[in-house]
């Protein structure tokens, strides 16, 4: 099974100009990255949302917050052909697309979701290389996957990053969804040095690429407020947390992580909102 980062650049474009998430967290802004399984530049009306992380900025305290979700988590169908059943969080998105996805997350854990960027394993390879790559810290259980050596320092292009942030095999997908969280903040290390004509031209390449709900004016505005976003103070997180969830079954006979909704849910708003 396939996963997909949200990639940095296109997070960085896509915030600021978004409607209040709270009433009392009137810079906050919440932005769900979507990343489907495809391997071409057009994007499938029955894909899976392998990768599902809700990007979080506060623009007054300076920080992005970065909340995965686990593809595996078991949720209930609120709509369409298997509503009132259980499923795989991965699977909401093949039932009824970014709409269903989140709602299902607002419903989930008393969010606000509203808007989405999607991108799919070629948004992330050419991205990737438009910034000139990324540089990563790798474990020796990670180069030595990639026949790079001993662990440290490497800098990997657009295809290496893809590869690392599905990677499962040496590990678990729990460990995946950090090296996915672990490329987003080297490509926002990457990007503090790149100026604003720069990112321009990296919004010129990359954003026909993706599928958002976002306006073209939104798009444009945003593109100015990059460079503050790619400074922020950057923090992370996995739901459901270790320690809340157990094993059930669902649709298919799937077994699923079933989570404390309630404990998530606090345990997120404490880290989102404070």
């Amino acid at each position: 099974m396939k996963r997909l980062l949200g990639f940095l650049l296109i997070i960085c474009l896509i915030v600021g100009v978004m409607p209040t998430v709270y009433a009392s967290e009137k810079n906050v802004t919440d932005i769900l990255v979507i990343g489907t399984d495809e391997r071409t530049d057009s994007f499938s009306t029955n894909a899976r949302s392998d990768c599902m992380m809700l990007v979080s900025i506060n623009k007054s305290a300076g920080t992005v917050k970065l909340v995965s979700f686990e593809r595996g988590m078991g949720v209930p169908v609120l709509e369409g052909k298997y509503q009132g059943q259980w499923d795989w969080l991965t699977h909401i998105f093949r039932y009824g697309g970014a709409k269903l996805l989140m709602k299902t997350l607002n419903h989930c854990f008393d969010l606000n979701i509203r808007h989405y960027v999607r991108v799919n394993f070629q948004t992330v390879t050419n991205a990737v290389d438009a910034i000139g790559g990324i540089t990563l810290e790798l474990t020796d259980a990670e180069a030595q996957y990639f026949q790079l050596g001993s662990g440290g320092v490497h800098h990997l292009n657009g295809e290496q990053a893809l590869a690392f942030a599905r990677l499962r095999q040496i590990d678990d997908d729990w460990r995946r969804i950090q090296r996915q969280r672990r490329v987003i903040i080297a490509a926002a290390e990457g990007l503090k040095h790149v100026g604003l004509s720069e990112l321009k031209k990296l919004a010129s390449d990359v954003l026909p690429l993706v599928q958002t709900n976002l306006s073209p004016l939104e798009i444009s505005r945003l593109v100015l407020q990059a460079p503050t976003i790619i400074h922020g103070e950057f923090s992370q997180m996995t739901i459901p947390k270790e320690g809340t969830y157990r094993l059930k079954t669902g649709m298919g006979g799937r077994s699923y992580f079933a989570a404390d909704f309630g404990e998530n849910t606090e345990i997120l708003h404490e880290f989102l909102y404070e």
